[in-house]
């Protein structure tokens, strides 16, 4: 009996800076094609294809023409973004979702944001546990990667990417199920430029009913990520807000501390589920700073005169669930909403 191998598509006018990517889908069981775009498939091909992987900067009319495959059949995309083109591809993760709940199709969409193109020709790029990571949040199937709820990103990675998974059915009873799982990596040169609130909090839009407590969830959101940049990556310490000057010493540090880092991450997670028994946000935030102590806080914010540390307060209150990693340094929360 022959063996089907699941089939990946690779599209790039310079198909040798993919060999390694190429090596890579192949020793993880794919039949892998190279083409210099998208042109040269027709939709039968096209629609036989479980992965496809695109070096965005080659054409910038590649999303459309990627747009009209999504309508005609279920995989997973790989978009490899170079500057100044992420944020137009992280803006363009979030709405093509749209295309894919609409159509009643399941899709997985990933931009890795590479700083320069020279690591798409380095193999440890590719070799690396978070790229594998990364493969699995876009739902391509890997035999070498071992799944891990405590999945730790090296903190030395060099590269930011985003990606957002649906999927939606009509059940029996015709009532919509719908499920949005989103990442936003950010390493320390993504931290200098982008504020990833906006595009999570767009992808929350997609799950009916959910829009109108975006409010109380866009609070836990910000906050956490606030506390995840500023106190664990860039080490600041609240201290500097005890006095009225020190609001506006704590900010300027802040300032210069983002200009000058080299290193450091924050992962965001969210998965957002709604069936007729569960309605709910799961939102995990991680990142590469020592951690804290959250009784501690606790403690602190119920001082009198104590004008910080009321983040975690609120993120406690607008939640059902809150779990700090005994580290410090992962958060994660449940959010119930109804309709």
């Amino acid at each position: 009996m022959t063996h089907s191998f699941p089939k990946a598509l690779i599209i790039s006018e310079s198909p040798a800076e993919m060999r390694f990517l190429y090596a890579f889908l192949v020793s993880n069981g794919y039949e892998v094609d190279v083409f210099n775009c998208l042109d040269q498939l027709n939709s039968v091909e096209l629609a036989a294809v479980s992965l496809l992987c695109v070096d965005v900067e080659m054409d910038s009319g590649i999303i459309e023409s990627i747009c009209k495959g999504l309508s005609k059949t279920h995989l997973s995309l790989i978009l490899f973004s170079f500057p100044p083109d992420n944020l137009v591809l992280t803006r363009w993760v979030n709405e093509s979702i749209f295309l894919s709940i609409e159509n009643g199709f399941s899709i997985s969409v990933v931009v890795v944001q590479i700083n320069n193109r020279f690591e798409l020709q380095d193999e440890s790029f590719f070799k690396s546990a978070a790229f594998s990571h990364l493969c699995y949040s876009a739902n391509v199937v890997l035999p070498s990667y071992e799944v891990n709820c405590d999945h730790v990103v090296d903190s030395t990675q060099s590269f930011s990417y985003s990606s957002i998974s649906s999927f939606s059915v009509e059940s029996a009873t015709k009532d919509c199920l719908s499920c949005i799982e989103s990442e936003y990596f950010l390493d320390s040169t993504a931290l200098q430029s982008v504020d990833p609130l906006p595009f999570i909090l767009r992808s929350t839009e997609l799950i009916p009913g959910l829009q109108k407590h975006s409010k109380p969830l866009c609070m836990i959101v910000s906050e956490l990520f606030s506390n995840a940049l500023e106190h664990g990556v860039l080490g600041l310490n609240s201290d500097l807000k005890k006095t009225p000057e020190g609001f506006s010493n704590y900010f300027l540090e802040k300032q210069k501390r983002l200009k000058e880092i080299s290193n450091g991450f924050v992962s965001i997670k969210m998965h957002a589920n709604r069936s007729l028994i569960d309605r709910s946000v799961t939102v995990v935030v991680e990142d590469s700073g020592k951690g804290y102590n959250p009784d501690l806080i606790a403690i602190e914010a119920n001082q009198e005169g104590v004008p910080y540390n009321r983040g975690l307060y609120l993120v406690r209150y607008l939640s059902e669930e809150v779990t700090v990693s005994p580290k410090g340094n992962k958060t994660t929360i449940l959010f119930k909403w109804t309709l």
